[in-house]
């Protein structure tokens, strides 16, 4: 993430044309794993600056 032409990286955790129903079983298990991710890039940014 220290490169100036590319400063970001996408992260496709589901791909689906047709998207989902929020109150599927796996739209909350996505959500889930994407809540998780989330939390744990937070901490790697929180480790560099300190």
């Amino acid at each position: 993430m220290n490169d100036i032409d590319n400063p970001y990286y996408d992260i496709i955790v589901f791909s689906r044309s047709k998207g989902l129903d929020r109150g599927s079983t796996l739209f909350k298990s996505k959500y889930k794993e994407i809540l998780d991710l989330f939390g744990r890039i937070e901490l790697v940014l929180g480790q560099e600056e300190t």
